[in-house]
């Protein structure tokens, strides 16, 4: 402590564009700063002459919201380190005239110890120095102790007290030294120079030895590869959610990030959003056939067509590959997707519940090079976005600059994984860490098979299971176990392709297998590619999960993707119903296109989207969890503070539904009310399931109560007085609500497991009586509240536990 800097900052706030006209007032307030920082540090006794200063300038370019704190260099070019240091941040510059922004000046204050610069000369003075060596003699240890050490194993290992070493001293490894407060261990082929107030540790050459490559896996070395491919998938995602603008990436955390082989398989994913995990290895393969051979270090792709990979058009998944330092051959892939709320599309919502075709969805995108020799195709891709508003009734996204930005902070976000692949490269050798790699999916699909074998002497070779959509579409599923430890997962029977947005391109299927799987095998394995490795998919041609290519493929992710988990696990017979729906709420304002007119309309475009939880199912050992995202989606709700802060509504109400829940031996989980009021004209769309059709209970438990979505308008009665009317709006439907008017929804409850025993449940409690009409889910004039439910659902709970 006694030889560190003294170091004084100062920053202040600004407001400026960096350019000639500004670089005069910008030096004025960085002088400023400066004259307050050394004021500052010669009040704490440094001469003036003892100060060093750094100089920085807080930059962005317009349109973003994220800042490069730039220092000043040597020949004070602020704009040429900020651009330099942006490529090596985010891979990628704007052109040479796009606006900078400075945001802030701050000024480092560093103030030299003396003592430090005399130790500096000292300690030269003595390593250069030629006494090493010649002391006679060497003290005796305090002890010897056995240590091991890698490559060498147990070693006899003298133990001395720096105290008792003389400056001069060569203390040969192995060795210990132990001082007051600290250990230092001298490893074979160092050595430790003795100094007056230092212990050097020199490193002896060994450049010369020959790096055996490993050719067997080791068992603690493969946790650790696999732990690394999981860090690595989880510091891209962090970085997504710190650059990214949007509410949906970064607050609702609607974005996934992961690792990928060179071939697209995946390796490792971040536990981020399951629906985009398993689905996003059929992008990255689409994408690497497409372009074999012919992608360069630099580029970045971005696609969202559900014939290459994607699932619903506003989830867009950016990829960028990774080469060695050295070479030009792919070695890994790292990807990320993202939801983005505009990207066009009918009536201005990137989701709309009436639509039938893709194109009413936004913009669809093949394949499109985002990046190409470190340059950011900006009017490329804004081209691509506004595209949409060629088709009648629909406009392009009325939020470009979001979409660029959330774009490039999905860019940023990758190059942060491709510098981690190839640091892990550099220190492993690329053939190392391709054997690890494919160990980590050989050991994912080793556990898989295990599982399935359990699963055969449990319960047989063949296992169904059946569900029903809202709109009366079977989902059929019959699993066939084979003594190797493979399966076939067979969808034949389930229902054709439907004319609406519930179709699921084939990639939705196989991700809420892989998903699945890895829930039931109980080992802790990243979620990758040798997952489906045992597994046969039969998915009929002309079925709505596996629809006919082009404009049948609708956005059916969200819902479909939930249904089918809950049929894989009734299969299984693992747990009961959760509440089979992401619960999709949109809202926009004025703008875009008339769907009837074609026109234009007026008025400022609000656009918001997110997924509301419910109640998740039963099992055999637990209750269902109440009000909770469940199985392929792992969002945030929006927080109260940034929905009403950015966007014209008040939150009245979110709040658990007491009494939703199946019940049984184990209870399923409760679904939640949430009250959106509006401040403006706005238009809400809901795209929602189990509206209808009840979450089932398992082994006799009770069925999970359905969902319901209101438009609640104040109206006047005979009387005229004001009261509260509710109108059922369906399970897919969007309605243009005016000032004062409410959008409520209600989210269904997880199915319950087992027949409730004598201290149990039996059947609902008067969760609904206050609220529902004929216990269909109806409200009657007053809001559904369940009034004096929630100590009896309380005391219900307890009952059964």
């Amino acid at each position: 402590m006694a030889l560190a800097d003294v170091v004084q900052e100062a920053q202040e706030p600004v407001n400026e564009t960096y350019d000639e006209a500004s670089r005069s007032r910008l030096e004025t307030r960085l002088s400023n700063l400066r004259n307050q920082v050394k004021d500052q540090l010669i009040n704490q006794g440094i001469r003036e002459t003892d100060i060093a200063y750094e100089m920085y300038l807080n930059m962005r370019y317009q349109g973003t919201e994220t800042s490069i704190m730039v220092q000043q260099p040597a020949d004070g070019d602020f704009k040429a380190e900020f651009q330099k240091t942006h490529l090596r941040e985010f891979s990628f510059c704007f052109p040479d005239d796009k606006v900078i922004f400075v945001d802030d000046v701050r000024v480092r204050g560093i103030g030299t110890s003396q003592r430090k610069d005399w130790e500096g000369e000292q300690l030269g003075q003595q390593l250069c120095g030629s006494s090493f060596g010649v002391k006679a003699g060497k003290p005796a240890p305090s002890m010897v102790n056995q240590v091991y050490f890698p490559k060498v194993g147990h070693k006899d290992t003298p133990v001395f007290l720096v105290q008792d070493l003389p400056p001069g001293l060569l203390v040969e490894g192995p060795a210990i030294i132990v001082d007051q407060t600290q250990t230092l261990v001298v490893a074979p082929d160092t050595v430790a120079k003795i100094l007056r107030s230092h212990v050097v540790i020199e490193v002896l050459d060994t450049a010369s030895q020959a790096v055996e490559q490993p050719t067997v896996v080791d068992h603690i070395q493969l946790s650790v590869f696999g732990h690394r491919f999981m860090s690595i998938a989880e510091q891209m995602g962090r970085a997504l959610q710190k650059t990214a603008v949007s509410l949906n990436i970064k607050e609702r955390l609607d974005f996934s990030c992961a690792l990928f082989g060179p071939e697209g398989d995946l390796v490792a994913n971040a536990p981020h959003v399951p629906v985009h995990l398993g689905s996003m290895s059929y992008a990255v393969k689409h994408q690497h056939e497409l372009h074999k051979g012919r992608l360069v270090p630099g580029d970045v792709l971005v696609a969202n067509h559900p014939e290459s990979g994607g699932t619903h058009l506003p989830d867009i998944t950016v990829i960028t590959p990774v080469f060695e330092k050295t070479g030009s051959t792919v070695a890994f892939y790292v990807a990320s997707r993202g939801h983005h709320t505009d990207i066009g599309g009918l009536g201005g919502t990137s989701m709309p519940p009436n639509s039938t075709e893709l194109w009413q969805e936004g913009a669809a995108i093949r394949s499109f090079k985002l990046i190409h020799d470190g340059v950011f195709d900006e009017k490329g891709i804004t081209d691509i976005l506004l595209s949409p508003g060629d088709y009648p009734g629909c406009t392009g996204s009325r939020h470009i600059q979001d979409n660029i930005s959330d774009l490039k902070a999905q860019i940023a976000a990758n190059h942060k994984g491709m510098v981690l692949v190839q640091a892990l490269i550099e220190e492993y050798t690329l053939p190392v860490v391709q054997m690890y790699m494919k160990a980590i999916q050989s050991n994912a699909e080793l556990a898989v098979r295990n599982y399935l074998l359990s699963t055969l002497t449990r319960l047989g070779p063949n296992l169904s299971a059946v569900d029903q959509m809202d709109n009366g579409t079977l989902i059929k599923l019959s699993i066939s176990i084979t003594p190797q430890g493979s399966a076939t997962f067979d969808f034949t029977g389930t229902g054709v392709e439907m004319l609406s947005n519930i179709n699921a391109p084939p990639a939705i299927t196989h991700s809420a297998i892989i998903y699945t799987l890895r829930l039931l095998i109980g080992t802790d394995i990243p979620l990758n590619q040798g997952c489906l490795a045992p597994i046969d998919v039969i998915l009929p041609k002309g079925t709505f999960l596996n629809p006919s290519s082009g404009p049948a493929v609708c956005a059916g992710n969200t819902q479909t993707s939930q249904r089918l988990v809950d049929v894989i696990l009734r299969a299984f017979r693992a747990a009961a119903a959760s509440h089979g729906c992401m619960n999709c709420l949109g809202f926009f304002g004025e703008g875009g296109v008339d769907a009837i007119t074609g026109k234009k309309k007026d008025g400022y475009a609000y656009a918001f989207g997110e997924t509301i939880c419910g109640g998740s199912g039963a099992t055999a050992a637990a209750h269902g969890a109440s009000g909770v995202h469940t199985h392929m989606t792992n969002t945030r709700i929006t927080d109260p503070e940034s929905l009403e802060k950015r966007y014209p509504v008040i939150l009245r109400e979110f709040a658990i539904r007491p009494g939703t829940g199946g019940r049984g031996a184990k209870n399923g989980g409760d679904g939640v009310v949430r009250d959106i009021e509006c401040r403006a004209p706005l238009s809400f769309s809901v795209i929602t399931e189990r509206r209808s059709v009840a979450p089932y209970g398992m082994e006799g438990g009770g069925e999970g109560e359905r969902g319901a979505n209101y438009w609640v308008r104040r109206v006047q009665n005979e009387k005229g007085e004001d009261e509260w009317r509710w109108v059922n709006m369906g399970s897919k439907n969007m309605v243009k609500m005016q000032t004062g008017d409410r959008c409520v929804i209600h989210t269904p409850g997880g199915g319950g497991w087992g027949v409730p025993g004598v201290n149990g449940v039996n059947g609902h409690v008067n969760g609904h009586a206050n609220g529902d009409a004929n216990g269909d889910g109806a409200p009657k004039m007053q809001y559904p509240r369940a009034s004096g439910s929630v100590t009896a659902y309380a005391d219900a709970q307890a009952a059964s536990n």
